[in-house]
């Protein structure tokens, strides 16, 4: 990878700057990282294809919500895999009229922080829910999907294979930021809309 030119560098401390504030602003326990090593479940497998806790960038968050919009499609449910502590789920909250907003993380250490985020945040429409991603069902309605690189590609392929037959020809869209795996989702047939490489993310829609 080469390294990052003085206007990158720049931006990367405006989107740390911005991260902070958006931290403060709520008094919110977001954007501190948590190792593998640190992370805790009884899922064993779920831990083994787990990777380290990071906040998305509120940059990343605000390009999702920007390709939302261009899709002009009425999306009512946000699903954030791998929420972590919450980001994601806090900032859609603010930014976007959704009727449920769904945070799915294995972790119990993490999961307890983002519950203790959601009652100081105090949206209503904001939930969090201990599960394996491999084996979620998403919920009804038509979902906005955000991955920021929570686990491997066994988890990913896992995910879209459990949801299958949810996801083929309807109108859901899924973004995945730091898109290391995203050769799993061409072998599925899902079709790339936009894929942003200088930021490793990229955006699908599922089979028709």
């Amino acid at each position: 990878m080469q390294p990052a030119g003085p206007l990158e560098r720049l931006r990367r401390v405006f989107y740390r700057a911005e991260d902070a504030y958006f931290e403060r602003r709520y008094g919110l326990d977001l954007n501190a990282a948590v190792a593998h090593a640190e992370l805790s479940s009884a899922n064993a497998d779920a831990l083994a294809h787990a990777t380290a806790y990071h906040a998305a960038w509120c940059a990343t968050l605000r390009r999702v919500i920007a390709e939302a919009k261009r899709t002009r499609v009425p999306f009512d449910t946000f699903v954030d895999l791998g929420a972590g502590k919450g980001k994601a789920c806090f900032f859609i909250a603010r930014k976007m009229r959704l009727a449920r907003i769904v945070g799915v993380e294995f972790s119990p250490a993490l999961l307890e922080v983002a519950q203790r985020n959601r009652l100081i945040f105090g949206a209503t429409n904001v939930r969090f829910e201990e599960a394996d991603a491999a084996s979620y069902a998403l919920p009804a309605g038509t979902p906005l999907i955000f991955l920021f690189h929570p686990f491997d590609d066994t988890i990913v392929r896992s995910f879209l294979v459990t949801n299958a037959e949810r996801l083929r020809g309807s109108r859901a869209l899924i973004a995945y930021a730091n898109d290391v795996h995203r050769a799993v989702f061409s072998e599925l047939g899902f079709t790339t809309v936009r894929r942003y490489a200088e930021r490793r993310l990229s955006f699908y829609r599922p089979p028709a």
